[in-house]
């Protein structure tokens, strides 16, 4: 796997935080990031408003509709440059 650039980093952590509440933790496994990592792009994800975040022991961190749409358009985005041929379809 080779370098990825900060969108395809915050697409792993969104789509780690939409299997549900997830921890720091869980997250860096899924998105096969370091810790460090992954609590950095955590902070710009709760900043877009992209992700909630749920006090406890552990936090856990789940999706917003917001972080959704952004998934969903990165990865029709991330279709369509691998395969030029494809139709995107316009959402409603």
């Amino acid at each position: 796997m080779g370098q990825r650039d900060k969108t395809e980093l915050l697409a792993s952590i969104l789509t780690a935080a939409s299997r549900g509440n997830v921890n720091a933790v869980q997250m860096m496994y899924k998105a096969f990031l370091s810790y460090k990592k992954v609590k950095q792009y955590v902070s710009i994800l709760l900043d877009a408003g992209m992700i909630t975040c749920q006090e406890g022991n552990p936090r856990s961190y789940r999706i917003t509709d917001i972080g959704r749409r952004f998934l969903h358009l990165y990865n029709q985005l991330d279709e369509l440059l691998i395969d030029p041929s494809s139709q995107i379809i316009a959402m409603n």
